[in-house]
């Protein structure tokens, strides 16, 4: 028998023993080839698995425009326009004067500055107010995806 088989099972008072002896046994492990191979290419799947490959971010924010305004969301981000209204994401208008918009990026994001914008022609009047965050550490795993949703009232 190995030694992996002489292991009993814990008793509840005893994690911190169980870690010791399941971290010197992972050690030991880790020195034999063929463990070591296995072990490093479990971890690859796991880590492939649970890797996040993209973000979906939902955005609404409700504000009455004049006929021939539009909405749109800018942000310090590329997927946002880095902050030129020009390439800012334009928002749809749905019932209620509540515009929205999806963005979907890469997973190598954090936390994104961002606001709203009115447009009409060539004028932009920006929302007041301090930017606003995606806070991405309050969204939905779903799968691969994390889906963050922002509802918003637009600051006067």
């Amino acid at each position: 028998m190995s030694k992996v088989d002489d292991i009993k099972p814990i008793k509840k008072s005893e994690p911190k023993k169980c870690r010791t002896k399941f971290l010197s046994e992972l050690e030991r492990l880790k020195k034999s080839p063929l463990y070591a191979k296995a072990l490093e290419e479990v971890i690859s799947i796991e880590k492939k698995k649970n890797a996040i490959s993209s973000f979906e971010i939902n955005f609404s924010v409700q504000f009455a425009t004049l006929f021939g305004e539009k909405m749109a969301v800018v942000g310090g981000h590329e997927a946002l326009g880095n902050w030129d209204p020009s390439r800012a994401v334009e928002m749809n208008w749905n019932d209620g004067n509540v515009w929205k918009c999806t963005v979907i990026s890469e997973s190598n994001m954090a936390d994104i500055p961002y606001k709203y914008i009115c447009i009409r022609g060539a004028l932009v009047r920006w929302e007041n107010g301090d930017n606003r965050i995606v806070d991405l550490k309050v969204g939905v795993r779903v799968g691969n995806k994390v889906k963050v949703t922002n509802e918003d009232v637009w600051k006067r």
